[in-house]
């Protein structure tokens, strides 16, 4: 839930009314820089803020070229460094991935588990895992953070997610 301090931040943003879905990334930014990490329900309060769910506005439409919006995914097992020290605890750590809503992967001719290449602004390209979470947002993806293996990608950050060449 945001606090009330976060939500003026976040209005702040909004400058007109008729643009207030161009206010999400920086919204975005502003949780992550509070919190460390962006759960599912801020996600759905700032689409709310925003306009976006009663205007059917997706973040896909307020990013220019139809790229998506990246996002951090922390894990219990795995994103913290010392976790995957512990052999018991390094099992329980998933694979690197990209987590996309169900009707997005499918307009890009991807099904769950899936390989996919995705491209973030500033780092190089990740090949990846497809995983389906119907909670996350259309044109918003998921990418965990910490695991053993990933490279570090300074998010939120502009995205493109492509059919990709199968994950060793």
């Amino acid at each position: 839930m945001l606090t009330d301090e976060l939500k003026r931040e976040i209005e702040s943003h909004i400058h007109e009314p008729q643009h207030r879905a161009a206010a999400c990334t920086e919204a975005l930014r502003i949780v992550q820089r509070d919190r460390g990490w962006i759960d599912d329900d801020s996600i759905r309060e700032i689409l709310e803020l925003a306009g976006g769910m009663q205007d059917g506005v997706s973040l896909r439409g307020i990013i220019p070229g139809g790229a998506s919006t990246a996002v951090g995914r922390q894990h219990i097992f795995g994103s913290e460094e010392l976790s995957s020290k512990s052999p018991p605890i390094a099992q329980l750590t998933p694979a690197p991935y990209v987590l996309m809503h169900p009707l997005d992967a499918t307009a890009l001719g991807l099904a769950a588990g899936d390989s996919a290449e995705v491209h973030v602004d500033g780092a190089a390209a990740l090949r990846v895992r497809v995983a389906f979470g119907p909670a996350i947002c259309r044109g918003l993806i998921a990418l965990p953070q910490g695991l053993p293996g990933a490279p570090f990608i300074a998010l939120p950050a502009h995205a493109d997610v492509r059919k990709g060449a199968p994950v060793p």
